[in-house]
């Protein structure tokens, strides 16, 4: 007589609805009282939502900028704040949109968990570190705009693939997967690798070969590959601009983004966690723990492996190698369950303890860089309207560089709130709605000419502090604006206006 198959565990406290609304709301909080999130990019952002707004109305931005809608792969917020815009003015909605990004990815992993295994594993609640991650911070809010839809369609993807409904699949995903390409397209290249592990462990399950699984696979995909003939007649069009750097050989660097996946105020504080994910999923040599999803498992591994061989750039998307880590990290701890009732109330209290020490951080942090960027934009009350401002960040690049600066574009609220013009515009060509007019051929007008570096440190593509006094373009600017950097003696030519500590502003004499 066969023995009865064993029960399922109890629904644990970490599968309740209360606790995912606990959760969503918890990771509203960071954010709650600032201005804008202190987010490194996100006045570039922020920028060119206002120019798209308002071009046709501000003279300024008419001169230096051209604004036109065109279907590129890296739309990510810019529309949902298009759409707001109208509503609330786009500072606000700027807002919104950048603080819905954590919620809707927590609520994207809860939604892939189910979907994989129909249950929420103990270890859900550290993912909510990983919607705060080192890419989220650093302001790439399309990739992670994007990534959060990608959580969705992937879930899509894995339920109704276990359910054999192949082409409701298909009519799904092809729309869906399209949005989360045009939302950004390294996001969707992420989509489509760890749905295509899913489909290896599926063809896999079904007892086909090797050989057969991997064919099976590569043509099952299809329905998330349509993108790519858009993204062929881009890049051919984008040409030197979008290409992709060699794979990189660098250990020490693929290492280090690992460890950097949380990064943001200090090392030992935002490795913590990761030391304790890290354990987490070595418990699975314990026994302990065991994989409860291999379609989430070998989507985790095949991420890790194309993370090994990720160069720095692909596709025009900067830091791609860095940008896979949550991702991977937030993978591997969903595929994950403990072997016994005790060891999932461990994971899950080690998981929550997790998304309280980040949330506590990170509301800690942005409080932080919101008070210092606030008093660094207090000396632009004596910029009027429409003026052209030079911003020149001080060097950051001769110490412990852990902590992520959120001061390094502030430029763009001189766009944005003071319907001017400085050289904080990624200069992304085909990428981008926004274009410079006449770009400055020294590169004067757009990033990262706001940035710099003393002579013996720093990345040798930024210019040298000393050298960008001398030579930035005095006859395209009005006022030059130092950002945590003292003026050097000797300059005549600049007239204080405004100062305080974290700032000083300058007209430029004629």
């Amino acid at each position: 007589m066969l023995a009865e198959p064993a029960a399922p565990p109890p629904p644990g406290w970490w599968e309740r609805g209360w606790f995912l609304a606990f959760l969503l709301v918890a990771a509203l909080v960071p954010f709650a009282t600032t201005g804008l999130p202190p987010l490194a990019d996100l006045p570039g952002h922020y920028a060119r939502a206002a120019v798209a707004a308002g071009i046709e109305h501000v003279p300024a931005w008419q001169e230096r900028f051209t604004y036109r809608w065109i279907l590129v792969p890296n739309l990510g917020v810019d529309v949902p704040v298009a759409l707001l815009a109208p509503l609330t003015g786009v500072k606000l909605a700027m807002k919104l949109v950048v603080m819905a990004i954590p919620p809707l990815t927590i609520l994207g992993f809860w939604t892939l968990a189910k979907a994989a295994t129909g249950r929420v594993p103990p270890t859900f609640a550290a993912t909510v570190a990983l919607a705060f991650s080192h890419p989220f911070l650093f302001g790439f809010v399309n990739f992670s705009f994007a990534v959060a839809l990608a959580l969705f369609v992937l879930a899509l993807w894995i339920r109704l693939g276990k359910e054999d409904r192949f082409l409701l699949r298909a009519a799904l995903v092809v729309p869906f997967g399209s949005l989360v390409y045009f939302a950004h397209a390294f996001s969707w290249g992420l989509l489509g690798l760890a749905a295509y592990a899913a489909e290896l462990v599926r063809w896999r399950q079904r007892g086909e070969g090797l050989p057969r699984t991997v064919l099976m696979a590569t043509v099952s995909i299809w329905p998330l590959m349509l993108p790519s003939l858009h993204l062929g007649g881009w890049m051919v069009q984008r040409g030197i601009e979008g290409a992709a750097a060699a794979p990189t050989s660098n250990w020490v660097l693929k290492a280090n983004w690992l460890l950097a996946t949380l990064r943001d105020g200090e090392r030992w504080a935002d490795t913590l966690p990761i030391a304790v994910i890290a354990t987490m999923i070595g418990a699975l040599l314990t026994g302990w723990v065991r994989v409860a999803s291999k379609a989430l498992g070998a989507g985790a591994v095949l991420l890790l492996l194309a993370f090994l061989g990720m160069p720095g750039t692909v596709a025009g998307s900067a830091f791609a190698d860095m940008r896979m880590a949550p991702l991977l990290f937030a993978l591997a701890l969903l595929a994950l369950d403990g072997t016994s009732q005790g060891a999932r109330r461990w994971l899950a209290a080690a998981a929550l303890g997790i998304a309280l020490y980040k949330l506590g951080l990170v509301t800690h942090s942005s409080r932080f860089w919101d008070a210092a960027i606030e008093e660094r934009l207090a000396v632009l009350e004596a910029v009027p309207q429409g003026a052209a401002v030079y911003m020149l960040h001080g060097p950051t690049q001769c110490f412990d560089q852990w902590s992520l600066r959120r001061t390094t574009h502030l430029g763009g609220y001189v766009i944005a709130d003071k319907q001017g013009f400085s050289n904080n515009s990624w200069a992304l060509g085909s990428a981008s709605p926004l274009r410079l007019r006449d770009p400055l051929a020294s590169g004067h007008d757009r990033d990262p000419s706001q940035l710099s570096r003393l002579d013996n440190c720093g990345p040798l593509h930024f210019p040298q502090f000393f050298d960008v006094l001398e030579r930035f373009p005095r006859e395209h600017y009005e006022y030059l604006w130092l950002v945590d950097a003292p003026m050097p003696p000797g300059y005549n030519e600049f007239e204080l206006v405004a100062a305080n500590r974290g700032a000083m502003l300058y007209r430029i004499k004629r």
